[in-house]
């Protein structure tokens, strides 16, 4: 909020400007306050909605981009500054399909956060012995269960990892 004589930030819940001593009505504190608020709520509303289309877009695009092997699609992706949590929720999103594998990194500056999961459908895999079988290669730490593999290790040899498991499916 700004003061309405000096044109200055006000300091949230003063009742007057630090700069030039103007009173600021209470109410007008409060009302701005309570719209900063609704304001932010109906941000993380549409922050939500985004969110999701663009899951649905790259589940998509990386289905399509995904190599068919036989009975399944394998789906062998790096990424760059994304959170876990999102690549956690896609790889979930996508393994509640039917005969599909991900094999999923995220690379920041020395580690590599690892998800590996594969959907329930897929009866002779289990991920969590298979990521727990190469995790020496990045010389990381994790577990899992049958379906859902999650770990970090050391980010230089992340492609090595990624790729002995991808060629373990081929």
């Amino acid at each position: 909020m700004l003061c309405p004589k000096c044109h200055n930030r006000i300091v949230k819940g003063s009742s007057f400007c630090h700069i030039c001593g103007e009173p600021i009505p209470q109410q007008k504190v409060e009302k701005t306050i309570l719209s900063r608020v609704k304001q932010k709520e109906e941000i993380k509303k549409e922050k939500k909605i985004l969110e999701e289309e663009l899951l649905n877009y790259e589940e998509e695009t990386l289905i399509k981009e995904g190599k068919n092997i036989g009975k399944y699609i394998v789906i062998n992706k790096i990424f760059f500054n994304k959170s876990t949590d999102y690549v956690t929720r896609l790889a979930n999103k996508i393994s509640e399909r039917d005969s599909i594998i991900c094999l999923f990194a995220i690379r920041f500056k020395e580690k590599a956060n690892i998800i590996l999961a594969s959907s329930k459908n897929i009866e002779n895999v289990n991920m969590g012995q298979i990521f727990r079988e190469y995790i020496s290669i990045v010389n990381g730490k994790g577990g899992g269960s049958k379906t859902l593999a999650q770990g970090v290790g050391e980010v230089d040899n992340i492609e090595e990892f990624l790729n002995n498991i991808y060629n373990f499916f081929c």
